[in-house]
């Protein structure tokens, strides 16, 4: 079996190591990876997707992705799990406090979570993109360098980038009730009626690899520097305390989620969030695991 991840970062780290430590084995499952990334016709959360309901990879992260596929009607797929759990993605200088101040203001995002936020603040606040806030693409290299670039006003991403946001005095600029899974586990409807058993063993394993990261800093950190080619040990363990690393979905996360993405990608489709995730492999796995 295989999973498809963006790229390289410490959010999944689950992923390395249920792989390493041979957790998805000892369920039954042999599960690798690929990395999609971004860019080509389709975007890379679009061939996530598509390689999912082919058959070629039918796991993906994110929870995030999982629910834009249904927005837009890509596909019917769930949320199996998270890998993490956030607030606002965006840290900006002390003198940004409100989304007023970042009228005008220069900030590089990603091409996924981050920045469908902050086309959600151009949509609540009525501003052109371009115009009244210029966006900066950035992989996730070059928004851990942006936060000392002076042109740089704030930086959006995944909570290990606060690593980097502390050092150079930037704050998390927080959306109200914000609740973000971040990473996680995902496949088709098809897949959970067709391979349940499957299924399960992959989130048992992807639930046992949380569970050992939480416990096993060290351990953890090894593994993380062995599978992230552009962090080394002391980084990884940086990234690793901004971190939870818990598996859980909540309903009011799948909430602010499907409505923050809703109105960044202007759907018209309006569903049940729930609908978003089945979560009775999550409950047997922690039943069975803690």
């Amino acid at each position: 079996m295989l999973a498809s991840l963006p790229y390289e970062t410490v959010t999944f780290l689950p992923y390395y190591v249920g792989k390493e430590m041979d957790f998805f084995k000892q369920e039954g499952v042999t599960l690798d990876y690929l990395y999609t990334l971004s860019g080509g016709n389709q975007g890379g959360k679009r061939k996530t997707v598509n390689l999912c309901v082919s058959g070629d990879a039918v796991f993906f992260t994110s929870v995030s992705t999982g629910i834009e596929a249904r927005l837009l009607g890509w596909a019917d797929v769930k949320a199996l799990a998270a890998s993490n759990t956030r607030g606002s993605s965006m840290f900006a200088r002390a003198t940004i406090q409100s989304a007023a101040d970042l009228k005008g203001k220069r900030v590089m995002t990603g091409g996924g979570a981050s920045r469908n936020e902050i086309l959600y603040l151009a949509q609540l606040n009525r501003w052109e993109i371009g115009k009244d806030l210029v966006l900066v693409p950035g992989d996730e290299v070059a928004r851990a360098k942006a936060f000392a670039d002076p042109n740089i006003d704030a930086v959006c991403g995944r909570m290990l980038y606060k690593t980097y946001a502390d050092q150079h005095g930037f704050h998390v600029f927080q959306l109200p009730n914000a609740v973000w899974h971040d990473g996680g586990l995902c496949t088709s409807t098809e897949m959970i009626a067709k391979q349940p058993d499957v299924v399960q063993a992959v989130v048992n394993g992807f639930v046992r690899a949380a569970a050992f990261i939480r416990a096993n800093k060290a351990e953890a950190v090894k593994i993380g520097a062995r599978n992230i080619r552009w962090l080394n040990e002391t980084e990884v363990a940086s990234h690793y305390d901004n971190m939870e690393f818990t598996v859980d979905i909540t309903e009011q996360g799948l909430a602010w989620m499907a409505g923050l993405l809703r109105l960044a990608k202007q759907s018209a489709r309006h569903e049940d969030p729930n609908n978003a995730a089945d979560l009775t492999f999550l409950r047997k796995a922690k039943e069975k695991y803690g």
